[in-house]
């Protein structure tokens, strides 16, 4: 077995390979064969499962006629994409983990000791909800006892007052960790090398929440105090959304 290699007789990289028991001729290019072998030029090598695979890795040398293997620049945009979104869906992973493990306490049911509520996207989606199925409930005519939990704790009745209290401050806990997952990504987009992209801090520990909490309130009170034809623009206000 051997493949036959088409090369672009300038350059060296490689247009083509043919896998064949015999060498292939520019035949093999169906009614282009005369405009490819103006441009193309070939060798023929002996059958090797690597570069049958990743033959686009390699190029010919044009004084020897022999394959070699083109390095990869570490900054490639395709590589570069790549580490870049898997950055991103990290540090999402970590804002759903530390919601997980941070949940918010509230005095909305238990007003003297207080009960911790998980806030995670999937706790925010399920209260938003079911309240909004108790409205229609109720606009309808329809009886519907409201009931939800604190985090590891069984289900109670609660009052719409409560339950629209705790959504409330869940939006407002949650609002400046989702605004740090955007300040990352955003980060994250506007680097171009892996050794800045290498460098960024994409945990959500808790002295990183409370210095991004710092500086997010910080900029809500400069927006609070600016005329309102100013525009500030440090931090975006977006969804609550993970």
């Amino acid at each position: 077995m051997i493949i036959t290699v088409f090369y672009n007789k300038t350059t060296g990289v490689i247009k083509s390979i043919y896998v064949a028991e015999i060498e292939a001729d520019f035949n093999f290019f169906g009614d282009k064969e005369e405009e490819f072998r103006l441009m193309l030029d070939k060798i023929v090598v002996d059958y090797d499962v690597e570069f049958n695979r990743n033959w686009r890795d390699y190029e010919v040398d044009l004084d020897t006629k022999t394959l070699f293997k083109k390095e990869k620049d570490e900054n490639a945009p395709e590589i570069i994409k790549i580490l870049k979104e898997d950055l991103i869906l990290k540090s999402k992973e970590n804002l759903a983990k530390y919601l997980q493990t941070h949940p918010l306490k509230s005095y909305c049911h238990n007003k003297t000791e207080g009960g911790y509520y998980n806030c995670t996207q999937e706790k925010q989606n399920s209260l938003a909800g079911l309240l909004l199925s108790h409205t229609i409930a109720t606009n309808l005519g329809q009886e519907d006892v409201l009931t939800w939990n604190e985090t590891e704790e069984m289900c109670e009745v609660y009052t719409l007052e409560e339950l629209s209290q705790l959504a409330l401050e869940m939006k407002e806990y949650v609002k400046p960790l989702v605004s740090m997952q955007q300040y990352i990504e955003a980060t994250i987009r506007a680097l171009n090398t892996q050794q800045e992209l290498k460098s960024i801090n994409i945990e959500f520990t808790d002295e990183a929440v409370e210095n991004f909490r710092k500086q997010f309130n910080s900029t809500l009170s400069s927006r609070n105090e600016a005329p309102t034809d100013e525009v500030v623009n440090e931090i975006p206000e977006e969804s609550t959304d993970i």
